[in-house]
């Protein structure tokens, strides 16, 4: 079966031998998650015990924050791939201005001890 569409996204997000190593050898081998790690395949390792509760947590954080926001990030940064950087960073700021109301600070005063460290 020829690998294509996955391959194609991931060449955008980790080395490309890496990606060709995974395409070209498929089922017959299994990267680990230090190497995932090390490449930027994934952003974090827990224990398997921890592997949930650390996902509940991280989705919980985000959908604290206001859901326009959030997919509008989303978008934005999908977007870009597509795009020049020049062009990304305009469209980036129609995001911004679109998604922020005048008058309202498109900042939030920082709270002591309201964020993790990784």
């Amino acid at each position: 079966m020829t690998a294509a569409l996955e391959p194609i996204g991931l060449a955008r997000r980790i080395p490309i031998g890496e990606v060709l190593r995974m395409a070209l050898l498929g089922n017959d081998e299994r990267m680990s998650a230090g190497r995932a790690h090390e490449i930027g395949f994934v952003s974090e390792v827990v224990p398997r015990d921890r592997l949930w509760p650390r996902a509940q947590d991280i989705a919980q954080r985000i959908a604290r924050h206001p859901t326009v926001a959030v997919q509008q990030t989303v978008r934005a940064i999908w977007e870009s791939l597509d795009s020049t950087r020049t062009q990304a960073l305009r469209t980036g700021l129609l995001y911004v201005q679109v998604a922020t109301p005048p008058g309202t600070s498109r900042t939030q005063p920082a709270t002591r001890g309201g964020y993790e460290v990784r």
